[in-house]
């Protein structure tokens, strides 16, 4: 029997790791012995905001359920990306990190692995490829972040923005860019990646701060490392600032968060249908039911 981690467990171990060297230092656990609650409302939020209180959890039920084997494969690749950022880059241990925890990652049939394994290795050859000849500077990588937009919505709420960036990286004009490394078969096309939502938001949390104040978004880029091409796919968003309408992304940004505090929600076909937590549930999968009454 195997007792050792799966790549997802031992993801697991170093971000906890990490995240107790940083938070967890003597100094602070005395505060907490001598706290008559013993706990701490700030190590609690982000350690929700990581993810770990909804492990156990499905995620039909807001908790995340384990990682099917293409998002295994996907992990060990970030985790492989994490450690190509600290120079010189060892690139016989990054190959050696990824064949040795590969077996970890549950397969659905044995003929898979070795085609996924021959995968994950291109992947890392690509990232480095795409790394020797990327101009830009790396400020940090896997970097969260939680930053209040200005304004409101609809519901004179305010919008509090958090995540995770991939890469954080610094242009020759002194611009931030973020990078984010996408594992999937397919690359996004040119003209989705132009008003991608999830690359507007990460540059409407630069040019509010949550990188620093007064930061300048320099635009945004899906490396796309999963195709059958030779080389990374590499797709650019403009900068915000460059756009015809350079509040759009903000705008955006605050239509999806009153989506979010409405009371209902309009069931829509998009591409995340296939693989959506809820799509039993669903009206307009085929596959739901009415639930209630009206």
């Amino acid at each position: 029997m195997d007792f050792s981690f799966s790549s997802d467990q031992q993801l697991l171990k170093n971000s906890a790791r990490a995240f107790l060297d940083e938070h967890c230092k003597p100094a602070a656990v005395r505060l907490l012995w001598d706290d008559p609650r013993g706990e701490s409302d700030t190590m609690w939020k982000e350690m929700a905001q990581l993810g770990w209180l909804g492990l156990s959890l499905p995620e039909r039920h807001g908790g995340s359920e384990p990682a099917s084997a293409k998002q295994g494969v996907g992990n060990l690749v970030h985790d492989a990306a994490r450690m190509a950022s600290q120079q010189p880059i060892d690139v016989a241990a990054l190959r050696e990190h990824v064949l040795s925890h590969f077996d970890t990652i549950e397969m659905p049939a044995a003929w898979l692995a070795e085609r996924e394994r021959t995968r994950a290795v291109a992947m890392i050859d690509k990232l480095l490829q795409w790394i020797a000849a990327n101009p830009r500077g790396l400020v940090d990588v896997e970097l969260a972040f939680e930053r209040e937009l200005a304004g409101e919505i609809e519901t004179g709420q305010r919008v509090l923005l958090g995540g995770r960036v991939d890469r954080l990286e610094l242009d020759d004009r002194g611009r931030l860019v973020v990078v984010d490394l996408k594992t999937g078969a397919q690359a996004p096309s040119a003209k989705d990646v132009a008003e991608h939502a999830q690359l507007a938001a990460y540059q409407v949390a630069v040019e509010a701060g949550a990188f620093g104040e007064g930061c300048q978004a320099g635009g945004a880029e899906i490396v796309a490392l999963g195709t059958t091409k030779d080389d990374a796919a590499v797709r650019g968003q403009a900068a915000l600032a460059e756009a015809a309408d350079p509040s759009w992304g903000l705008a955006l940004v605050h239509r999806a968060a009153s989506a979010m505090a409405a009371s209902a929600f309009t069931a829509l076909v998009n591409d995340g249908c296939g693989y959506c937590a809820v799509r039993t549930s669903c009206p307009v999968s085929g596959k739901g039911r009415q639930v209630t009454d009206e």
